[in-house]
């Protein structure tokens, strides 16, 4: 009986600690990225698309404006600063003002 008594505990403590090795790893923790902070961008005011609610610029960048927002503060050619956000491929704009210097 002694014989089978030391293999049998041996077998019974590999089979424990290859037990315990199987056990899923915990999942990670996902965290969302920071949303990117704003960008002021200058530049002239190339054309507006009041129906689109768009603005181009000299440097041919479309800005993208919320619905309803107000465009008739400004016109074509005034330089102004739009405040932006890169949002998928669109850069959404968030406040346009007349430009200093």
């Amino acid at each position: 009986m002694r014989k089978f008594a030391l293999p049998l505990m041996i077998v019974a403590a590999l089979g424990a600690s290859s037990a315990m090795a199987a056990t899923a790893p915990a999942k990670p923790v996902v965290t969302k990225p920071a949303p990117a902070a704003p960008t002021v961008t200058d530049g002239v005011i190339k054309s507006i698309n009041a129906k689109a609610e768009t603005v181009t610029l000299d440097n041919k960048t479309v800005y993208y404006f919320p619905a309803k927002f107000d465009l008739s503060k400004v016109k074509v050619g005034e330089k102004v600063a739009i405040t932006w956000t890169a949002k998928g491929k669109k850069d959404m704009a968030s406040k346009i003002e007349a430009a200093t210097a």
